[in-house]
């Protein structure tokens, strides 16, 4: 069975990866591991958010990423797209204040997140002595729920940093009209980066992948700082 972990270019929701069509194991297999995928998309995107969103927002957001995750693995993809554009709608419906600026958090978590795993399957596989494609392969599961307990930690952090040391949340409310307008289009731009990674990254291994990512997250903060 060939588990691909959360790489740029291979959505965290797909969990792409191969079992035996008719195995009632491997469909239960499948379906934890887009839950844990759906859990890191989540904890990443909506950790960094003004308002901590409601418990029942949460099994809402994780059902949808899960559920996406899994039609992923027949439709490609396109999937991953469909998945990340639906989730921003629907964190856009929840969200009742600094809808703009909340969504530009989700991105930028979303991000951090991709960029996150990337080093951390490097460092692990560094560590370890063993390829990235043997954890991905033979260690998947042991992998993925230790990574999602170490982006938990380090999203709370983050998220306390911002809003209790540097009080975002202050700055973000007196953020005038026009600069919102900004953050607008900087957030199509992150789209338009995340497409081009999704179809694109594909065809590098994970050291491009880090580098490339890396590249463009920087040209999106310097958007951000812009604005």
């Amino acid at each position: 069975m060939k588990i691909a972990f959360f790489r740029l270019g291979r959505h965290l929701a797909e969990s792409n990866f191969q079992t035996h069509s008719g195995n009632t194991d491997g469909e239960k297999v499948k379906i934890l591991y887009s839950i844990i995928g759906a859990i890191c998309v989540v904890i990443s995107s909506c950790g960094l958010l003004t308002s901590k969103i409601k418990s029942w927002q949460y099994i809402i957001l994780t059902m949808y990423v899960t559920l996406l995750g899994l039609l992923g693995l027949s439709y490609g993809q396109i999937i991953g797209v469909a998945m990340f554009l639906g989730l921003l709608i629907i964190l856009l419906l929840m969200m009742k204040e600094n809808r703009i600026e909340n969504l530009c958090l989700a991105c930028t978590g979303y991000m951090f997140n991709l960029i996150f795993n990337n080093v951390f399957l490097l460092t692990g596989s560094a560590m370890l002595g063993i390829s990235v494609d043997r954890m991905e392969k033979d260690y998947y599961l042991a992998t993925s729920i230790i990574y999602c307990f170490i982006l938990l930690v380090t999203i709370l952090g983050i998220r306390r940093f911002l809003y209790q040391r540097l009080n975002l949340l202050y700055y973000i409310e007196g953020i005038p009209y026009t600069i919102r307008n900004g953050l607008f289009i900087n957030l199509l731009m992150y789209i338009i980066i995340f497409l081009f990674n999704i179809f694109w990254g594909r065809k590098l291994d994970i050291a491009l992948q880090l580098c490339a990512l890396i590249v463009f997250s920087f040209l999106y903060a310097c958007l951000l700082a812009i604005s």
